[in-house]
C-alpha cells in the first residue's frame, strides 16, 4: 500500500485552501456551505446555512445544487464553496476532488464541525 488515509488527507491539504472558522465568518454570506458528513452525523447539528451532500455523492450531486444549477460553467467554477466534515479530513479530500472538477474557489474548514463546536461552546 502506497498511501494511508492520513497521507491522502495530508497530500490533499497541500493542494487545497483550508480556512478557519473565523476566516469563514468574516464573509460567511459569500459562501455556499456544504456539509459532506454522512446522514447519520447530521443529528449533531450543522453550520448555519449549510446544505448537505454526503462525501460519497458530492461529485455526482454538486452541479444540481439549487445555488449552482442555473449558473453558467464560468460562474460555477468561480463559486465560493466551503466544505466541512466532522474533523476536516473528508472535506479536504472533497475539496481536492471539486478542484479537479474545475471549481476554483473551494475551501475546506480547518478542524471541521468539531472546531465549530469548540468555538460555540465558549
Amino acid at each position: 500500500m502506497k498511501m494511508t488515509p492520513a497521507s491522502l488527507v495530508d497530500h490533499a491539504r497541500q493542494e487545497i485552501n483550508e480556512i478557519s472558522i473565523e476566516q469563514w465568518q468574516q464573509n460567511a454570506e459569500d459562501f455556499l456551505v456544504i456539509d459532506v458528513r454522512d446522514v447519520n452525523e447530521l443529528d449533531k447539528g450543522q453550520l448555519p446555512s449549510a446544505s448537505h451532500i454526503s462525501r460519497g455523492l458530492l461529485e455526482f450531486q454538486i452541479l444540481n445544487h439549487p445555488k449552482l444549477a442555473k449558473l453558467t460553467d464560468a460562474e460555477k467554477a468561480a463559486a465560493n464553496i466551503l466544505l466541512y466534515c466532522q474533523s476536516g479530513g473528508r472535506s479536504a479530500l472533497a475539496a481536492q476532488s471539486l478542484m479537479n472538477m474545475g471549481f476554483n474557489n473551494v475551501s475546506s474548514l480547518a478542524g471541521g464541525y468539531n472546531e465549530w463546536l469548540k468555538l460555540t461552546a465558549k
